[in-house]
């Protein structure tokens, strides 16, 4: 077998068989040029992200990821054609009644914090609660502190029985509650 080893970045040797051992014994004692020692990279990349979030032992989140980049400096990251299911008032997604149904969040791409817990959707963000109900925006803001996902680009809600738009929302991820303000509009029963 054919082992290609760099002992600069001009010359490379192709060594077989013990050459290749002897070869390898030489290069480990070469000094290697100042501009060949690497820093690891601040940035993460990662695809095909699963996550697991928890709060004081419960699960409270689930999600996957196509791609994540995460800076681990700063603690900011960003990633790709994102879905989370987040269950209601950190219970765990078995406990049910109503409110444990949680709600799934899509995106095509959010960016954030890990560290600030604070996050923006973008490129459309779709959200079902566990009744039914689906709204959808251009953009949202999540705040992890208060559990809640808001925004200000406009949001149209579609349940069993009505169409609701609006400019402004403000979802309360706890207890799936819903507020829209400025000036909302409702369509109700066949009339949709």
């Amino acid at each position: 077998m054919d082992i290609p080893i760099v002992f600069s970045t001009e010359t490379v040797a192709i060594f077989k068989g013990p050459a290749l051992v002897a070869a390898l014994a030489a290069s480990a004692c070469l000094p290697r040029p100042p501009s060949a020692v690497e820093q690891p990279s601040p940035e993460i990349v990662l695809e095909r992200v699963k996550v697991w979030i928890y709060r004081g032992g419960q699960l409270t989140a689930t999600g996957h990821a196509v791609r994540s980049v995460y800076d681990r400096e700063s603690g900011q990251g960003a990633a790709d054609t994102v879905v989370f299911h987040v269950s209601p008032s950190g219970r765990d997604l078995g406990q049910g009644g109503r409110a444990a149904k949680g709600v799934d969040l899509d995106s095509r791409r959010v960016v954030g914090g890990i560290r600030t817990q604070v996050a923006d959707a973008s490129g459309g963000v779709a959200v079902r609660t566990g009744v039914g109900d689906r709204a959808e925006t251009p953009t949202a803001h999540f705040e992890g502190a208060g559990r809640t996902v808001t925004g200000r680009d406009g949001v149209a809600v579609d349940g069993p029985e009505y169409h609701l738009t609006a400019p402004a929302f403000s979802l309360y991820l706890s207890d799936e509650r819903l507020e829209l303000t400025g000036g909302v509009r409702a369509i109700t029963g066949e009339a949709r």
